[in-house]
């Protein structure tokens, strides 16, 4: 299965897979953006990624990717980590085709 992520040029630095019943989401993060994909199957049985939605750019590089646990209503919720200390918590809703910033948390920026 091969997937342009990003059409702009942008390179992929990770991507992240949900762990919840039912179609999986894939999350494929690069500089200041993600995406997020449904996992299906092809004409001939080969793995294809579906595009659900997207969010960026985010105003600092996505660094990581985790998915948390689900909310209730079939909502895959993805914590992104930023490279200016902060994290973005995302939920992505999969049948609306629309991610959503859910919470973001900032930390002091002391260095020793």
């Amino acid at each position: 299965c091969r997937a342009r992520v990003f059409q702009d040029g942008a390179r992929v630095h990770g991507v992240a897979v949900s762990s919840r019943p039912g179609p999986k989401i894939v999350a494929a993060y690069g500089e200041e953006r993600a995406r997020f994909y449904r996992l299906a199957r092809g004409r001939e049985g080969e793995p294809a990624l579906e595009l659900v939605c997207g969010v960026g750019p985010l105003g600092h590089w996505v660094m990581d990717a985790a998915f948390l646990p689900t909310p209730e209503g079939g909502v895959a919720r993805v914590a992104l980590a930023l490279s200016n200390n902060s994290v973005t918590v995302v939920d992505v809703d999969g049948s609306a085709g629309e991610a959503r910033t859910a919470a973001v948390f900032e930390w002091a920026r002391t260095y020793l």
